[in-house]
């Protein structure tokens, strides 16, 4: 779900530990139902750092991303892999995001804004390109 500048997207790993992470890889589901990964966020404060620590779980078997991500795929070019941290993809997450969203990713990183805890990963409907 997205409206100008407030979308939500379910986390699906982090940049640094689990316990520390700096920052978070987050997806939106294509068309096919597909977790997709669609951005990262901007760093995050040492308060978000602290509540993201009691929500986020390691990801079990099988999680649908690679071991790393293309750079890319945040924008950052030349690319390079980036090496994360999986978790399980469960946490959805309000976000402010700045620019356009092509080629299931936003242009930028996005910024943090709260947990949704009132809503599951399956609540949020596919994120069509625009």
């Amino acid at each position: 779900r997205c409206a100008p500048n407030d979308c939500e997207a379910v986390v699906g790993g982090v940049l640094g530990p689990v316990g520390q992470p700096v920052a978070l890889i987050v997806g939106c589901r294509d068309t096919s139902g597909r977790l997709r990964v669609s951005g990262r966020t901007t760093p995050l404060s040492p308060s978000a750092r602290a509540t993201m620590t009691y929500v986020l779980q390691p990801p079990g078997a099988s999680h649908p991303w690679p071991r790393t991500i293309p750079s890319s795929r945040f924008g950052q070019l030349p690319s390079q892999p980036v090496t994360y941290t999986k978790v399980k993809p469960r946490v959805v997450l309000e976000l402010d995001v700045v620019g356009s969203f092509e080629d299931d990713r936003w242009r930028h990183a996005c910024h943090f804004v709260r947990i949704r805890s009132d809503l599951k990963a399956s609540d949020l409907p596919a994120h069509p390109a625009e």
